[in-house]
């Protein structure tokens, strides 16, 4: 027990990471310090070493403090000043730009007309559930009325265990600014997380699903957000093994829920912004496996 607790204290006394407060999840760098915890935790299971409810707390610290999306897909500050290459983003709708300031700058356009086959869909689906008079929290901004509309998208492999973690740095009055991790680029509608952040309206950031009937809403925050001292929104959206999902803003957790709705791996990121300019500052998207 005397040795457990002397390499133990050894162990948190030699790890820089923690003597600074730093966090995995905003930067840091506790990985070494989880990983020698683990192994001090299996010796003292395997040698009864430790009392078990210090042994308890320990792994309470390490489910606190760990970060298992280790696997970089891509980061992108758009410091280079175009957005086509490395990494090759593709616009889908409206137009884009690079700002000095903001980032990536986009600038809605009116919405394109969707195929005959989606419109009929979405009519269908709209139909069924008035008649069943559907109780399920479906989210009413995924309306069919014309509204401007920006889209772009990144192909990458994400997996369906990830974090993004995005630096918004403006939303234009009235407007949303959706981050969306999708299985398709012909039709993301079918499977999809989004994340939606509005300047105004009730409901100020709203997790979803996106099935063929409409957004399913997982959870919302609806409560004012303050900016950081540099005026950013640094939202930190992550997903499990599980399903369990969190979204924090500047570090402090919003929203907290599973969905097992969609299990497999995710192949497109799309930002897509609604009635008004949106910027984004750096866009950084990480998974569990490689």
């Amino acid at each position: 027990m005397i040795l457990f607790r002397t390499l133990l204290l050894a162990t948190l006394l030699g790890s820089s990471a923690l003597a600074q407060g730093a966090s995995p999840r905003h930067g840091g760098d506790l990985e070494p310090l989880i990983d020698e915890l683990r192994t001090l935790i299996a010796t003292a299971e395997q040698q009864n070493l430790a009392d078990p409810s210090l042994l308890t707390r320990l792994r309470a610290f390490i489910a606190k403090h760990d970060f298992p999306w280790k696997h970089n897909v891509f980061s992108d500050n758009f410091r280079d000043g175009n957005y086509t290459t490395n990494p090759a983003w593709e616009v889908l709708e409206g137009s884009y730009r690079i700002d000095s300031r903001y980032g990536l700058v986009a600038r809605p356009t009116l919405a394109t007309t969707r195929s005959n086959r989606s419109s009929a869909n979405d009519l269908a689906a709209q139909i069924f559930s008035q008649l069943l008079k559907q109780r399920q929290p479906y989210d009413s901004a995924s309306s069919n009325d014309p509204q401007t509309v920006a889209r772009i998208q990144l192909e990458q492999p994400i997996g369906n265990a990830f974090a993004v973690g995005t630096h918004v740095s403006a939303i234009g009055q009235g407007g949303k600014l959706i981050i969306s991790v999708a299985q398709s680029k012909t039709r993301p509608e079918t499977a999809a997380y989004r994340l939606t952040i509005q300047s105004t309206a009730a409901e100020r950031v709203v997790l979803t699903r996106r099935t063929p009937r409409g957004d399913l809403v997982l959870a919302s925050f609806s409560q004012a957000l303050q900016p950081n001292q540099r005026g950013y929104h640094n939202f930190q959206w992550q997903r499990d093994n599980s399903g369990d999902m969190t979204v924090a803003h500047n570090g402090n957790t919003l929203l907290t829920v599973r969905d097992n709705g969609i299990r497999n791996a995710f192949t497109h990121l799309i930002l897509e912004s609604q009635g008004a300019e949106t910027g984004v500052r750096q866009v950084r998207v990480s998974s569990a496996t490689p």
